[in-house]
């Protein structure tokens, strides 16, 4: 029973009941999940029964006061009591709501995840009337948490210790039908339908299995009665329903589960969730034809299947603008061949003649290379490039024209407004994006070619003259790439404003919705959108399967909250690289000072390597990652114009055609029944089975140079040095022992996290040891809150092992199995 509760427990109350509407600005851990999607689906505008929930607050209030543990939840044998200050609570909520009746649910923090529903497992109670009804009827919801029921599905998924439980209570619906939908076919995964079941009454006798339902499927545009043993809707209200659904599902971003109730004319919405258990593509094995020559897989830029769209124009592209690049320099090469096997990456060299076969002898290149025009033209474009300095002409045009001409086009194509634009603009708007794309991929390759040759002309230098390991050269080189640094520089930006502003910094902790964060503080909402409309743009990766960071602003909101709890100082790493780095140089310095000719050519070299070490990363974002972000935008948006034409189920299916057929579907010009369920099944068979490292005969190591001329010589000895230093990989076969190079300094502690693709990026807390099979530049952000790497491919050159220096993080690169190996929190 309960009694009146007295005037001073109303105060200790404070912070146990919200209204639903006034709810927006709690967090799950708070209200539960399920009260969390009711405050959105208001927020939204949706209809939702009037309402309150108790809070997590009042569940430790209720635990403490009967000292209930998951031990001894099962001995109670009187019925607990439910604390003076709760009474006071329920006694508002019927004062504001009336005497009842009352639907009572809990909202575990547990509860309707996208990878754990917890469905029907936690109490719901109907026909509540009065404080002692909801006392009763609290109470049973908070208990059954000890459930065994519970209990036992929370050890299924995992779960340690009991999730704490909020309550919410809202007038009951006399609804004269209820039920659920679903905007996927939840047994085949078909996203084009959304399936509706329904009763007459209240949706209890549904779940119940009181009564068989009836049920409808919704499929472009036309409802299909498959039974209707309650004749509980007319059609018209099936698309009305099916309506509010899809609504629901797009602002919510995936397919969902929706309770429904019909009172008067209103569909009213009971609750909202995320599908899980979904139907995933049943893999099935592509055809693989395994072409002549010897191939190796490109696992640092594909660390996972490439998508059907990026496959269909980029490999080629990327293809031919390598080619050209080391052709422009007098590498002797015929071309470089780019192409998927069994949906991953593979790239070979193919040596002038276009035969692949064992190294010739020394003696005899020496000779070949005076004989065939092949060869001759090769080392007189490589005499050409070094008597001309093209590499450094090159790298002044970057500084000079390039960089800027590009960030120009970048920003002119990301104004323009492709929802306001004919099919027909669009589709030139992609040529334009393309376009760019491709001009960008050209000065990429260009620049790689002087980075390369800058690079290992000093690392050679200082290994000859001064016994320096490549470790130690790049150490010389680190925290002078600006680039690799900005995003998460101008990260701490945010984290200043935030430690001022106490109002942001609560709701910050509590939703990662923008508009929320706009209405607490217009100024930084304004500032947060000007940073992810720059550095948003940035694909996770190389393929256009990939979102951008501006399709995350969650991510980028963990990564500031993770920055206001972090310990780490960012300007002290800074200040101890440049140290290290000056140490360094005055060590060589001294060494060196006996001998001046070799002190001059230690400075010209050194001076060259620090001016080209920062354009690898800075020109990453302009060349390529914004340019393959705006083609993913123009992409979506004609997937958004073929979901509104019932040609395929979402936006992002776009990346399983190829790019022709989304421009002839566009046109109306192609059929695409089945093909994205088949590539969605070839995309999930090749995702578990990853190609080998290598396909076809080894033609053996590189040729003996020693005999060539000298521009050829050294471009050749360049080229070998850096591909060890890109893609080198130590692992061996000792149990219990990862072997990797030793990237960035440093001894360091912590616990495992292992991010295998940006869906996983919100995994990484401030501190953690950040493990993955590789990183791409845009991976950058994670490191603000890393404190140390280690990564499964990789060499001192690759892009994980230049931003962990830039960062000044330890890190340990190309290990080749520490993803399996590791495990999280170990």
């Amino acid at each position: 029973m309960t009694s009146e509760a007295p005037a001073e427990t109303r105060v200790q109350s404070e912070g146990y009941l919200l209204h639903l509407r006034d709810a927006a600005t709690a967090g799950t851990e708070r209200i539960g999940s399920k009260a969390r999607s009711l405050t959105r689906l208001i927020e939204y505008g949706f209809t939702v029964p009037d309402g309150a929930v108790l809070t997590v607050d009042a569940f430790h209030a209720f635990l403490e006061t009967n000292r209930i543990t998951e031990e001894n939840a099962h001995q109670q044998t009187e019925p607990a009591t439910i604390p003076l200050p709760v009474v006071s609570v329920l006694e508002q909520i019927t004062r504001s709501l009336g005497d009842g009746p009352f639907a009572v649910r809990s909202s575990a923090i547990a509860e309707d995840l996208p990878d754990a529903s917890y469905a029907g497992q936690y109490e719901t109670v109907l026909d509540v009337y009065g404080v002692d009804g909801l006392a009763d009827a609290v109470r049973r919801c908070w208990l059954s948490a000890f459930n065994e029921r519970v209990v036992s599905y929370r050890r299924q998924q995992g779960d340690s210790g009991v999730p704490p439980v909020a309550v919410i209570v809202q007038k009951l619906v006399r609804a004269s039908a209820s039920g659920v939908a679903f905007t996927v076919n939840p047994v085949n995964g078909d996203r084009n339908e959304v399936r509706i079941s329904a009763v007459r009454g209240l949706g209890e006798r549904l779940v119940s299995g009181e009564a068989t339902p009836d049920e409808w499927v919704v499929q472009n545009g036309s409802a299909t009665a498959l039974a209707t043993p309650e004749d509980a809707l007319t059609s018209e209200q099936v698309h009305t329903i099916a309506g509010v659904a899809r609504e629901i599902e797009r602002v919510s971003g995936s397919p969902q589960d929706i309770e429904w109730a019909i009172q008067g004319d209103e569909v009213l919405l009971l609750q909202a969730r995320p599908v899980t258990g979904l139907y995933r593509p049943v893999p099935i094995k592509p055809e693989i034809t395994i072409p002549e020559g010897f191939w190796m897989r490109d696992a640092e830029h594909y660390p996972r299947p490439v998508s059907p769209m990026t496959r269909s124009f980029y490999l080629q592209q990327l293809a031919d603008s390598i080619t050209a690049a080391l052709r422009e320099f007098g590498v002797m090469i015929e071309r470089i061949d780019a192409m998927s096997i069994g949906g991953y990456v593979y790239q070979r060299m193919v040596p002038p003649g276009g035969k692949e076969g064992g190294s010739p002898p020394a003696w005899l290149l020496g000779v070949l290379v005076r004989l065939l025009p092949s060869l001759r033209s090769a080392t007189r474009r490589a005499r050409d490039a070094e008597r001309t300095r093209l590499g450094s002409r090159l790298i002044n045009q970057w500084w000079g024209t390039w960089r800027a001409e590009l960030f120009q086009r970048i920003e002119k194509r990301n104004g323009v407004e492709l929802e306001a634009l004919s099919d027909s603009e669009l589709l030139r708007e992609l040529d334009e994006r393309l376009r760019l794309l491709e001009d960008g991929n050209r000065i990429h390759f260009r620049l790689m070619v002087p980075f390369m040759t800058a690079i290992a002309s000093f690392a050679m230098f200082a290994r000859e003259t001064l016994g320096w390991d490549n470790r130690k050269s790049m150490d010389v080189l680190s925290g002078l790439s600006e680039m690799s640094t900005e995003p998460a520089r101008r990260l701490a930006v945010f984290t200043a404003m935030v430690r001022t502003r106490p109002p942001l910094a609560h709701v910050l902790q509590e939703t990662d919705d923008p508009a929320r964060i706009r209405e607490i503080d217009p100024e930084f909402a304004a500032a947060f959108d000007a940073y992810q409309r720059h550095f948003g743009l940035r694909s996770v990766g190389e393929d256009v399967i990939e979102p951008t960071l501006a399709e995350r602003p969650e991510l980028t909101l963990s990564l500031i909250r993770g920055k206001l709890k972090g310990t780490g100082d960012g300007e002290a790493r800074s200040a101890e690289i440049g140290l290290r780095r000056d140490e360094l140089i005055s060590e060589a310095r001294n060494r060196l000072a006996s001998n001046p000719e070799s002190l001059a050519r230690f400075e010209q070299l050194l001076a060259e390597a620090q001016r080209v070490y920062p354009v690898r990363e800075d020109n990453s974002f302009p060349t390529y990652q914004a340019p393959m972000g705006l083609v993913r935008y123009a992409l979506l948006e004609i997937g958004r114009r073929l979901v509104a034409r019932g040609e395929i189920a979402r936006p992002d299916d776009i990346v399983f055609l190829e790019l022709d057929e989304a421009r002839f579907a566009l046109d109306g010009r192609t059929e695409l029944s089945g093909r994205i369920d088949r590539r969605k099944q070839e995309h999930a068979w090749a995702l578990t089975n990853p190609g080998p490292l290598v396909l076809g005969p080894d033609p053996g190591p590189p040729p003996d140079v020693t005999y060539l001329p000298a521009e050829a010589r050294k471009l050749m000895e360049v080229l070998n040095w850096f591909m060890e230093l890109e893609f080198e990989s130590l692992t061996r076969a000792d149990e219990g022992i990862i072997y990797g190079s030793s990237a960035s300094p440093g001894v360091y502690r912590g616990p495992v996290r292992i991010i295998r693709s940006e869906s996983e990026f919100a995994k990484l807390r401030p501190g953690d040891v950040l493990v993955c099979p590789v990183t791409s530049p845009v991976w950058s952000v994670l490191f603000v809150n890393a404190g140390a790497l280690v990564t499964d491919v990789g060499g001192l050159l690759s892009h994980p092992a230049i931003i962990a220096r830039e960062y000044g993080i330890p890190a340990v690169v190309g290990t080749g199995d520490a993803t399996a190996q590791l495990v999280d929190g170990q």
